[in-house]
């Protein structure tokens, strides 16, 4: 599984459109759907039209988490399927 984990680390890190910010906040954020504009808290600001924020890691109940019956929502419980389909 660590091996595993380190090669999907590897390829996040390594892909030319997923940009990892780490040790810094989201200072602010300006716009509207898929037009952002966010300052984080080195300073740097960068305009996106999606932001994934992690914040930790606490366990969770699947009846909590999407269904795909909410819209705009569609399930994946395992997220290297899902990652191969959408690339």
């Amino acid at each position: 599984m660590q091996a595993y984990l380190n090669q999907l680390i590897e390829q996040v890190q390594k892909h030319d459109k997923i940009k990892v910010y780490t040790g810094v906040t989201v200072a602010d954020v300006h716009g509207f759907m898929g037009n952002y504009e966010s300052e984080l808290s080195n300073g740097e600001k960068i305009k996106h039209g999606v932001a994934i924020i992690a914040t930790g890691h606490e366990n969770t109940n699947r009846r909590n988490t999407c269904t795909g019956t909410t819209a705009g929502c569609t399930p994946c419980w395992n997220w290297k399927t899902c990652w191969q389909k959408a690339n």
